[in-house]
């Protein structure tokens, strides 16, 4: 089992939590890209595949 936490990951639960705080003082509209910024993320955070730590990718 894998421990490491992906940045994509903790980049979205800050938008989240960003949108979730910003969603009671400006409104729905206000937090909503946050919100969906922070799903985004998580997204991409679940679909990544992980890379092997040994491997170095040579992408010119």
């Amino acid at each position: 089992m894998n421990a490491e936490i992906s940045p994509n990951a903790i980049i979205g639960f800050s938008f989240l939590i960003m949108g979730i705080a910003l969603s009671p003082s400006g409104g729905f509209s206000t937090g909503l890209p946050f919100l969906m910024m922070g799903i985004a993320f998580l997204l991409l955070a679940a679909t990544a595949v992980p890379s092997k730590s040994g491997e170095e990718k040579s992408d010119v």
